[in-house]
């Protein structure tokens, strides 16, 4: 049984306090295999905003796999933006393009964020390269895991809600490289839906989950949330836990079965076995 937790967008400098609280609650009660934070660790890339941001994720006893988003580049340092833009990230959290590989998972993160952009985002043909090389090594049994700032898909309309750039080129690595699962933020709005009905030349099915907002007060309409990802090989489980009443519960959940041309969402419960 594998177990990823993924949070996105805590905007440290924005955080409600409580509902931090609540949520490495929550988290350590999930006890994952591997904490996932897919971008805007803090509002502004300020340096106390990082330094909150890794005190929260040192509390917690996980292996841990962070991005950055474009929160996480300086806006108003412009030098800093143009020569150096990931310096606070790389000193706070760690590399830009981190990776997780053991037998039961393959995790890649790909930074996403541009300085020449303020909100989109975009995978080069380097990353997209680097993504080929690095799933060529995982275990076969493994499950495989892309993870990003910027949506995947855009089932929300607004310009600002605009695909990944270069999706085009991606989908077709993402499908040699047989990748499961792609985790994403950004949005502040928890979805999970199948890659393909967006991107039919990627010609294979793979889970996209985005997450909502875990800790900022710029909740949005879902209010703070974040993904319980469980997965036995042939079942994946996706529960969204939302934050109600003082505490961290699931709100909604997605359910998927691997199949010959990839995953299927199912309506059913799934009877995940845990030797998977």
């Amino acid at each position: 049984m594998v177990r990823i937790a993924h949070v996105s967008d805590l905007h440290f400098g924005t955080e409600d306090t409580v509902v931090a609280a609540a949520l490495a609650e929550d988290l350590r009660a999930f006890a994952p295999d591997l904490l996932v934070v897919s971008g805007d660790l803090t509002q502004r890339a300020r340096t106390h905003e990082f330094a909150a941001a890794r005190a929260w994720l040192d509390a917690l006893p996980f292996p841990r796999l962070a991005v950055p988003g474009n929160h996480d580049l300086p806006l108003w340092h412009l030098f800093d933006r143009a020569v150096r833009p990931l310096a606070r990230f790389q000193r706070a959290i760690g590399a830009a393009a981190p990776l997780f590989r053991d037998r039961s998972l393959a995790v890649m993160g790909i930074n996403t964020a541009r300085a020449g952009t303020v909100k989109s985002g975009r995978i080069s043909r380097d990353q997209i390269l680097a993504l080929t090389r690095f799933f060529a090594g995982a275990a076969p049994e493994a499950l495989r895991v892309v993870v990003a700032h910027h949506q995947f898909i855009a089932p929300l309309a607004s310009r600002h809600n605009a695909p990944l750039g270069r999706m085009e080129l991606a989908v077709h690595a993402l499908r040699e490289a047989r990748v499961d699962l792609l985790l994403a933020g950004h949005l502040h709005h928890a979805f999970s839906d199948d890659l393909a009905a967006h991107w039919p030349a990627c010609g294979r099915s793979i889970v996209v989950a985005q997450a909502g907002t875990a800790i900022s007060q710029r909740r949005g309409a879902q209010g703070n949330a974040w993904n319980a990802v469980t997965s036995d090989g042939a079942g994946l489980l996706i529960a969204v836990r939302g934050f109600r009443a003082g505490a961290f519960g699931e709100s909604a959940a997605s359910r998927w079965r691997h199949g010959a041309g990839g995953w299927i969402r199912v309506d059913q419960p799934l009877a995940l076995s845990r030797d998977g």
